[in-house]
C-alpha cells in the first residue's frame, strides 16, 4: 500500500506531507465512523457499568451534574488528542514522548499501571459470573486467569476492524437494553429530579460522599487511558495522516508528518476535523445516553431494594437490572 507523500522538512526537522483527502458525501463519512463507537464501548464497559449504578444506588440522582460535566469535557479532551493524531499521523504518546520523558511517566506508566489493577478486577468479576453460571463450581482464581489469557490472545492477534465491529454490536445491544430498562422502571418524578440535579449541582455532605463522587472522574468516559486509546484507534482507522503512515524512527515510533499551509491542505484538514467531530460526537452522545440510563437504573431498581454493587458480587447485583426487565434469564 502506498505510503504518505512526503515533500520536505521544516526548520524544526518536521516532515511536511500531503494530507490524504476525504470525501464529504454521507456514505464516506458513515464508513469512517468507528473510533468514537469503540471509545464509547470502552467507557460503557468500565466506569459507566459499575461506578455510576453504584453511585445512584447509594446517593440517588444527587451527582447527575458531575456525570454530565465529565462527559462534556471529555469530548474536548478527546478532540484535541484526536486532532494531533489526524494532523501528524502519530498517536498522542509519540508526541508526549518528544515533549518530555516525565510526561510519559505521568500519561503512560501511571494510568497503565492503574489499568492493570482495574482490569484485573474486571477479570475477577467475569470469573464470578462464570462461577455462578456453573453453580459455584471451579476456582475463581483459575477462571480469572483463563479470562485474562484469552483476552490477551484476542488483543495480540486481533485486528482493529474486528474490534470495531464487536464493540459496535455490543454497544448497540447494551444501549438498547439499558435504555429500555431506564424508561420502563424510572418513576415520573425521577426525570424531574434528574433534570434538577443536572442544572442545580449539589456538593457532597461528608468525606465518603466526596470520595465516591470524585472516583467518577477517573472512570467516566474510560478515564485517561481511554483518551490515549482513542488516539491509536484513529490511526488504525486511517484518519488523516494516520492513513498509510508506516514510517518509523530509530526507536520504532511513528514519524510525525504535518500538512503544508496551502489552501488545498487547509481544505483537507477542515474536512478531517469535520469527520473527527462527527465520530467523537456520536460516541459522546451514545456514552451520555447509556451513562444516564445506568444512573437511572441504579436509582430506580437497586436503591429501593437496598442493593449496592460492591465486592465480588458486583456483577450479580448489576444483573438485577436485567432481571427486572426480562426475568431470571437476564441474570
Amino acid at each position: 500500500m502506498e505510503g504518505i507523500k512526503r515533500k520536505r522538512l521544516t526548520s524544526e526537522g518536521l516532515e511536511v506531507g500531503e494530507l490524504p483527502d476525504i470525501e464529504s458525501d454521507t456514505k464516506t463519512l458513515l464508513k469512517k465512523i468507528g473510533p468514537g463507537l469503540v471509545w464509547s464501548a470502552a467507557a460503557i464497559g468500565t466506569g459507566e457499568l459499575i461506578l455510576i449504578t453504584r453511585n445512584s444506588a447509594m446517593y440517588g440522582l444527587r451527582f447527575a451534574w458531575m456525570i454530565v460535566f465529565l462527559i462534556f469535557i471529555k469530548f474536548f479532551i478527546n478532540y484535541e488528542v484526536g486532532r494531533y493524531t489526524v494532523l501528524t499521523g502519530q498517536p498522542i504518546m509519540g508526541g508526549i514522548a518528544k515533549a518530555s520523558k516525565i510526561l510519559v511517566f505521568w500519561f503512560a506508566f501511571l494510568p497503565i499501571a492503574w489499568q492493570v489493577i482495574t482490569i484485573s478486577t474486571y477479570c475477577v468479576n467475569c470469573a464470578t459470573l462464570l462461577q455462578w453460571i456453573f453453580g459455584g463450581r471451579g476456582s475463581l482464581a483459575f477462571m480469572a486467569t483463563i479470562i485474562a489469557l484469552l483476552t490477551g490472545l484476542i488483543l495480540y492477534f486481533g485486528r482493529y476492524d474486528t474490534l470495531e465491529k464487536f464493540c459496535t454490536i455490543g454497544t448497540s445491544f447494551m444501549t438498547l437494553c439499558i435504555l429500555i430498562s431506564a424508561i420502563v422502571f424510572t418513576p415520573g418524578k425521577g426525570y424531574g429530579e434528574l433534570f434538577l440535579n443536572i442544572i442545580m449541582p449539589k456538593l457532597p455532605q461528608n468525606p465518603q460522599a466526596w470520595t465516591d463522587m470524585m472516583s467518577l472522574t477517573g472512570f467516566v468516559g474510560a478515564g485517561c487511558v481511554g483518551t490515549i486509546w482513542y488516539s491509536y484507534w484513529l490511526k488504525e482507522k486511517g484518519y488523516g495522516f494516520g492513513l498509510n503512515n508506516n514510517k518509523k524512527d530509530e526507536k520504532g515510533i511513528d514519524v510525525a508528518v504535518i500538512p503544508g499551509e496551502t489552501p488545498e491542505e487547509v481544505r483537507k484538514g477542515k474536512g478531517w476535523m469535520k469527520m473527527l467531530r462527527l465520530d467523537l460526537g456520536i460516541g459522546t452522545i451514545l456514552t451520555l445516553v447509556v451513562c444516564l440510563s445506568f444512573f437511572l437504573c441504579g436509582y430506580a431498581i437497586l436503591q429501593p431494594r437496598g442493593l449496592v454493587p460492591e465486592g465480588l458480587k458486583v456483577v450479580l447485583v448489576q444483573a438485577q437490572i436485567m432481571v427486572q426487565l426480562i426475568g431470571p434469564i437476564g441474570e
